[in-house]
């Protein structure tokens, strides 16, 4: 099967999105992983200010008010937040005897 430049160029820049959108959750986990321990019982709007500097700092896009308001209940919470499971730390992961892992 022959594949086109126009299918070649495509199929790269799909790869390059791929790439970048693994970056852009890798610097957010990283992003996360900072603020928490400093944000765990702050008020949301105080975390929301935080969160929202800090991705603007990384030079990061504005993320959707979504994840922004999910990630502020989470950091103000005292809990952490795993953008994906390849950022997931044994830390993270309940065990056998936390009472998180009998849910």
């Amino acid at each position: 099967m022959e594949h086109s430049n126009d299918d070649i160029a495509a199929s790269s820049a799909q790869e390059v999105d791929v790439a970048r959108s693994q970056d852009v959750k890798a610097v957010l986990q990283r992003i996360v992983d900072e603020l928490g321990p400093r944000l765990a019982d702050e008020p949301p709007a105080i975390v929301r200010e935080r969160l929202v500097a800090a991705i603007a700092d990384a030079g990061l896009d504005e993320q959707p008010a979504p994840w922004v308001e999910s990630a502020v209940a989470e950091l103000s919470g005292g809990r952490g937040l795993v953008m994906d499971a390849r950022y997931e730390t044994d830390r993270q992961r309940p065990g056998p005897s936390d009472p998180e892992s009998q849910r």
